[in-house]
């Protein structure tokens, strides 16, 4: 048997590189099993201790915000938001106009969503107006 050292060292060169990729994939896999995925990891909570959570959340939300005393305040911050709405929504007609870009998609896009701001004042107020402090 002839040993040539240039088959030699190609041969230790792949037993290397063998030994290389077994040392990777043994790694990865003790890595994949370390890393919980999703939701699975810690104890879950019962409804019922979630439904305790959310109600001292809002009690906090409750007396921070002291509702029952400042509701008319509420009430008339929520109309003065909705007049400013109104007011940069005529602007930016106004703008648009001038510009004679009425069609453009930005002034659109804009226009939309202080139009979904303008809703969602609506809501709160809806809410003060029903609210009653538990």
């Amino acid at each position: 048997m002839d040993f040539d050292m240039k088959n030699m060292t190609t041969y230790l060169g792949c037993i290397t590189l063998a030994l290389f990729v077994v040392y990777l994939c043994t790694n990865m896999m003790t890595l994949n099993n370390n890393i919980v995925e999703g939701l699975t990891s810690g104890a879950t909570k019962t409804p019922d201790e979630l439904l305790k959570l959310v109600q001292i959340s809002k009690t906090k939300y409750i007396d921070d915000l002291r509702i029952d005393k400042y509701k008319k305040q509420y009430h008339q911050l929520l109309i003065e938001t909705e007049d400013m709405l109104h007011l940069q929504m005529l602007s930016q007609i106004k703008t648009a106009v001038e510009k004679d870009k009425l069609d453009d998609e930005k002034t659109l896009a804009s226009l939309s969503k202080l139009e979904s701001t303008k809703s969602a004042l609506k809501d709160l107020d809806e809410f003060l107006t029903h609210f009653k402090p538990s």
